[in-house]
Parts: structure tokens; sequence; C-alpha cells
């Protein structure tokens, strides 16, 4: 009778030996922003492009349409992505008196940070910068700015920022 190995039950994935180190990729599903009906769609008519041109690989023509239809909300993540294949503003996508709520724009910043984004993490901030009035959330806005900027290699520019957002939180 030939003889039969055990294996613990982490080796039977392949993984022998490599240790379990921590996933980085998010679980769960992202939280859909509410975006202007029609509007990707207008946007992607206007530039003249297929779902697929939209799309180009990095998430699916499938995903695109669910958004122009209404029938899922985009992550600010593919919001971007659409606002820059199409070239339009993301206030465009918002409307005027729809913009994204200051809780959910930081959280995305803080996201996009914790991540290693922080490129996007910058563009991010100064876009909510741009269109909020509320000093609190410039002030937050302006710290995950100002960590990002470090992170980059670009200190001069953040701690410009930094001061700012200081200047909130010590009066």
């Amino acid at each position: 009778m030939p003889r039969v190995r055990a294996y613990a039950a982490s080796e039977t994935d392949g993984s022998r030996g490599q240790g379990s180190a921590p996933s980085s990729r998010r679980r769960g599903r992202r939280r859909g922003v509410e975006i202007r009906p029609g509007s990707v769609k207008q946007a992607r008519l206007e530039a003249g492009l297929s779902l697929g041109q939209v799309a180009q690989g990095d998430i699916s023509r499938t995903a695109i349409y669910f958004v122009e239809t209404g029938k899922s909300k985009p992550s600010m993540e593919t919001l971007q992505l659409i606002a820059t294949r199409t070239s339009k503003p993301m206030e465009f996508f918002l409307g005027e008196d729809e913009g994204i709520n200051g809780v959910a724009a930081l959280a995305e910043i803080e996201r996009l940070v914790a991540v290693g984004d922080n490129a996007r993490a910058v563009t991010a901030a100064e876009a909510l910068l741009a269109r909020n009035k509320e000093a609190k959330t410039a002030a937050q806005a302006r710290f995950f700015m100002a960590n990002a900027l470090v992170r980059m290699g670009q200190p001069g520019r953040g701690r410009g920022a930094a001061s700012a957002a200081r200047a909130f939180f010590t009066a």
C-alpha cells in the first residue's frame, strides 16, 4: 500500500514555507458616489469614446455600462478614471449642488494615502479644497495632503500644507 503524506492545511494551497503576510488588497466593496444621472454617458459620447475605450483594461466595459445606466454607483477611483478619460472635471459628474460630501471625500483621501497612492491623494485633496468652504474639512484635507506630499519626496510643499492644517487645529 502506498504511503500517503498528510499536509498541513496551510500547505495545500501551494504556499509552503512562504509565511502568511497580510494582504494589502482591500476586502469588500467600496462605497459608491452619487452622480448626476446620465452624466457618464453624456461625457463618453461627447468625447467620442466607446465603453471599451473608457475602460481601457483598468475596469470592465460592463462596469462602465452599469454606472452609465445607474445600476451601480462608481467609487471615487472609478469616477476619477472616467473623468480623466473623458477630459471632464469631477464636478461635471457630481453636479453643482450635489458635490461629494466632505466626510466621504476625506475618507477617500485617507484611503489613498493608506494604500500608498500619494499622487492621487494630493489630487483629490486639492479638488476637495477647491470646492469645500468648511474650515475643519479643509484642515483635515491639508493634513492628509501633507502626509502624501512628504511620502512623495516633496517636504517643502508638505510642510506648507501641514502648517495650514495646524493653524486650524491649534486655533
